[in-house]
């Protein structure tokens, strides 16, 4: 694959990954650059349109227009574009090829959703968050927690037993603040209140925020867009929940999981405040 995709260019090229991040399998692997390796090869082309929000028209380099499986429910607010460079991932079945990431000219951003619960199994087994410490002889993924109600992970030990939702942020708000939700979520707010009403029963909880982009400083809820997600996220804090972020993005072999991220979880009216 070519370093640089498109007419945009240079600020385009996808920087490799460090060093120690090449092997998955390196003894002492810094958890800062740990590699999620691509199974395949991607292709590069630049986005036409997307529509029917999991569709998007792609241009392949020889010109080729192709319609690729988005992968992602949110507006992508910030993440599109016409003309934007777009690397794909192909598969066997159904449409050829699948979204993986796009570049708004400075970076890539990854907006495949489907990636980010793997992501962040491999975060918490690495050690990224000092509250999550491994090991985890046992993790379980999409664990339904009641009717209606399920949560992306459960970790359990023999001496401890968490419950996890994993959200995937992608849009920046300002300068390396990235913040979710990109548009309204009634799902999300249920995912916040089952949290709460978890951790106000006695069992142990989490929402991890993964900024699926490699200029991210910190997460933080985005109450101009969904002001309920908001207040449900900063009332499951108060309530013992556990708020986390981590930093993930797109390099030439896989995505890189970068380290762990603050969350800025004070109202809009009050100070900023990272946690």
């Amino acid at each position: 694959m070519g370093n640089t995709l498109g007419q945009r260019g240079a600020p385009c090229a996808l920087a490799a990954a460090p060093e120690a991040a090449k092997s998955a399998s390196i003894p002492g692997l810094s958890a800062s650059a740990f590699l999620i390796p691509y199974t395949q090869g991607l292709h590069q082309g630049l986005m036409v349109r997307r529509y029917k929000r999991f569709l998007m028209d792609v241009a392949l380099a020889d010109g080729t227009v192709v319609t690729a499986h988005c992968p992602n429910s949110g507006s992508m607010r910030g993440c599109m574009g016409e003309g934007w460079p777009v690397l794909l991932s192909s598969k066997p079945h159904g449409l050829p090829y699948t979204v993986e990431a796009v570049c708004n000219g400075t970076v890539w951003i990854g907006v495949h959703t489907g990636r980010c619960n793997a992501a962040a199994r491999a975060a918490i087994e690495l050690g990224f968050w000092t509250e999550l410490a491994p090991p985890w002889p046992l993790i379980r993924h999409e664990v339904v927690i009641r009717p209606g109600i399920r949560l992306d992970l459960l970790l359990e030990s023999p001496k401890r037993r968490v419950l996890v939702e994993v959200k995937h942020a992608t849009m920046a708000a300002a300068e390396g603040l990235v913040c979710f939700p990109d548009a309204r979520s009634s799902r999300a707010v249920k995912h916040m209140q089952a949290l709460q009403a978890l951790a106000q029963a006695g069992q142990e909880a989490a929402v991890i925020f993964m900024a699926d982009r490699l200029d991210a400083t910190a997460v933080a809820p985005c109450d101009a867009i969904d002001p309920a997600f908001g207040a449900a996220l900063r009332q499951a804090a108060a309530a013992g929940v556990l708020v986390l972020a981590g930093a993930m993005g797109p390099t030439p072999q896989g995505l890189l999981l970068q380290g762990p991220l603050p969350v800025v979880l004070a109202a809009p009216d009050q100070p900023g405040k990272a946690i």
